[in-house]
């Protein structure tokens, strides 16, 4: 049986006027993911980014599966208290002890 990952890390988002990229860690091992947008005026804009942060927060999921992590470090992204505590709780799995952080 494979071991847990001990440390999944979003790691920032960037966002452009055509494309975001999330960029994941997982015990020291980096993912990047980018979506580019054709035709679009800007992604720059205040409603665009918020709606690009739960981007980055889902997009990152399927990079922390990856290793189903003990911990999540989740930056600077938006989540305040009650996101984290929501955000423990759609990962929690019973398996032991898990800390967002």
């Amino acid at each position: 049986m494979k071991q847990r990952a001990e440390l999944f890390r979003y790691v920032g988002l960037d966002v452009t006027s055509d494309t975001l990229t999330g960029f994941y860690e997982l015990d020291g091992r980096g993912f990047v993911e980018t979506v580019t947008f054709e035709g679009v005026k800007s992604l720059e804009a205040p409603a665009v980014v918020a709606l690009a942060q739960l981007w980055y927060l889902v997009a990152g999921l399927s990079y922390y599966k990856a290793g189903a992590a003990r911990r999540i470090d989740v930056g600077t992204t938006p989540l305040g208290t009650h996101g984290r505590r929501l955000f423990k709780a759609a990962l929690s799995d019973g398996l032991g002890e898990f800390r967002v952080s």
